[in-house]
């Protein structure tokens, strides 16, 4: 009987993954929030950065702050044990997407992420 949960477990992770795969854009505000959270919660805060539109001069100014600023506010709640997007709201130029966080110290919130889109590609806005 547990063979068979697992079988169905698996056909229907598998199907959703197709069907989201299918929905979604690699340039989206859901994949590049995805790509920001995932960053966050790897402690990846490089790829973080990625996620806005920031010349070269801006990355390093805002790289080495919003790393030592991730480091102190993740310490104190041990890191990210998960998220959850729980509403997106998606313009033709502008996008905010509400996520839920659960911290691995057993607090949770709710953070909200702006997007712009630039040049036809989407990135986090540093301020609204």
């Amino acid at each position: 009987m547990k063979a068979k949960h697992i079988i169905i477990a698996v056909a229907v992770a598998a199907a959703i993954g197709m069907a989201t795969s299918c929905q979604s854009n690699p340039n989206s505000p859901v994949a590049v929030a995805k790509q920001a959270m995932t960053a966050l919660q790897n402690g990846d805060y490089d790829s973080f950065i990625d996620t806005f539109n920031f010349s070269e001069t801006e990355k390093n100014f805002f790289g080495g702050l919003i790393k030592e600023m991730g480091e102190e506010y993740f310490g104190h709640c041990g890191g990210i044990e998960s998220f959850k997007f729980t509403d997106t709201e998606i313009g033709s130029e502008n996008a905010s997407i509400t996520v839920h966080i659960k911290y691995n110290d057993g607090s949770e919130g709710d953070e909200v992420l702006n997007f712009v889109k630039q040049d036809g590609a989407w990135y986090q806005k540093l301020i609204n």
